[in-house]
């Protein structure tokens, strides 16, 4: 069964859907069946917000035999079925938050850190690792360092948006964390230049001393432009994960939940509930 048939199928059975959501439930359907592989690493988030990791052990199937919704199934080796949110750096945890049903991870090396997850260990982070403020290991180092700069001899801290987050604890630019953010550097004395409301979580960014450098119009032009920025913190929300819990050595479902009332079939579909799975390549190194 190609694409174009299961494309037929979910259009036989939601006449009524519009063309981006038939696509999209068709490209989902069709990774759950094709795309993922025996062997590839699988991450399943729980409705208790902890995370299942396993690896892919059988072909797509459907079980006639089994509840409804519970029908198509990947069989998977689970590793740990009890992994908490706190065990994922924000970067990896960030992109576990996809909206989409089933997608693959391919950033911030995230194959050989869910392996590593997977057997035990807490996630490494990227091993970049050249990103700036990469090396900062915590917030009252970043605000020490970025108090003790001299501005003669040094060139100011610099880190990105994305560390600044992870340093406080959060994921998005949200307004309770913009605000938090923006009163601990107020307490230290410091500005973000530019602001680290602006731009994407890669923007760079350098903390500096607020009033550093005055010039002939008072206030420093550096701390000028930082007082300037748009006070609004940027609309990032945070999806809603929905999720089976696992039970069985069964992805069940994982592409999303097809309600059949109509005979066996070999794709069955009436109504979608969907939940999520993130599929990545095994490394190399594991078996």
């Amino acid at each position: 069964m190609d694409r174009a048939d299961i494309r037929g199928i979910v259009e036989a059975t939601y006449p009524d859907e519009n063309d981006y959501t038939l696509r999209n439930w068709t490209s989902q359907l069709f990774c759950f069946r094709h795309k993922i592989a025996v062997g590839d690493l699988v991450v399943l988030p729980r409705m208790n917000g902890q995370y299942a990791i396993g690896h892919i052990t059988g072909e797509y199937a459907y079980r006639s035999d089994t509840e409804d919704g519970m029908r198509h199934i990947r069989s998977v080796d689970w590793s740990r079925t009890e992994v908490p949110r706190e065990t994922f750096r924000p970067d990896l945890l960030q992109s576990l938050g996809s909206l989409l049903t089933v997608f693959e991870l391919r950033r911030f090396d995230a194959a050989q850190r869910l392996a590593l997850v997977a057997e035990g260990s807490d996630d490494p982070g990227r091993p970049d690792d050249g990103e700036p403020g990469a090396s900062l290991t915590g917030r009252r180092v970043l605000i020490e360092r970025a108090r003790d700069h001299d501005s003669d001899t040094q060139e100011p801290v610099t880190l990105t948006v994305r560390r600044l987050l992870e340093l406080w604890g959060a994921e998005r630019r949200d307004r309770a964390t913009v605000a938090r953010i923006r009163r601990d550097l107020d307490e230290a004395g410091l500005l973000s230049v530019p602001p680290f409301t602006e731009g994407t979580q890669d923007s760079v960014i350098a903390l500096i001393v607020a009033g550093a450098e005055p010039d002939e119009d008072g206030p420093s032009q550096l701390s000028r432009i930082a007082r300037s920025a748009v006070t609004e913190a940027p609309s990032e929300t945070t999806p809603v994960s929905r999720a089976d819990g696992v039970d069985s050595a069964e992805l069940s479902g994982a592409a999303g939940r097809l309600r059949s009332g109509a005979r066996r079939r070999e794709l069955p579909t009436t109504t979608y509930r969907p939940t999520r799975c993130a599929s990545t390549r095994a490394p190399a190194s594991t078996s």
